[in-house]
């Protein structure tokens, strides 16, 4: 993601910018996932240089844009399919209630 997507992130409403992986897994199938920081260890990326960037943008930003709601007129759509993938398989979304998550979106 371009920083300037990111920062249309935080315009709307997001508190934090996060990413997975900041560096590359040595093992595993995540060794093949992409990263801030590559096997190589370079800093000298593009994808690394835009971030520094957008962390520089984002401690200058004005800190009353934390924490701060936008009052929206929204729909939410209910995916029957994420809904039995997460009632109806086992692991992660165990301890997770889909309608629940829903309606907190919803609130």
């Amino acid at each position: 993601m371009a920083a300037t997507e990111l920062q249309a992130v935080v315009a709307h409403g997001a508190d934090t910018v996060q990413f997975f992986q900041l560096k590359q897994a040595v093992g595993g199938s995540e060794k093949f996932h992409s990263a801030v920081i590559a096997h190589s260890q370079r800093t000298d990326t593009r994808v690394f240089k835009e971030l520094v960037d957008l962390g520089y943008k984002l401690k200058r930003a004005d800190s009353t844009i934390l924490g701060s709601t936008i009052n929206a007129k929204v729909g939410i759509v209910f995916d029957w399919s994420n809904f039995w993938s997460y009632e109806y398989v086992d692991g992660i979304s165990q301890d997770m209630d889909y309608v629940d998550s829903i309606l907190d979106y919803y609130r």
